[in-house]
């Protein structure tokens, strides 16, 4: 199992990245958001390589992604 790490950058209304950005360390898992009022992105990922990524809006999910652990062999 190895650690993770989630990433955060902010971009400007042209789409120029802005001089926001943050990383956070975890040990188990790490999430991280993208969301408007309406519309919410989440990415998670578990210390052995598995996890999902969700895409909702107005409390339902438009779309749903899973993945496996990583495996010895790939």
């Amino acid at each position: 199992m190895a650690a993770t790490r989630a990433y955060a950058v902010g971009f400007n209304k042209q789409g120029e990245r802005q001089n926001v950005q943050v990383s956070r360390l975890g040990h188990g898992a790490a999430m991280a958001n993208a969301n408007t009022w309406r519309t919410f992105a989440t990415a998670y990922i578990w210390a052995d390589g598995s996890g999902y990524v969700e895409v909702a809006r107005d409390r339902k999910t438009l779309h749903h992604f899973s993945f496996d652990a990583e495996g010895e062999r790939e």
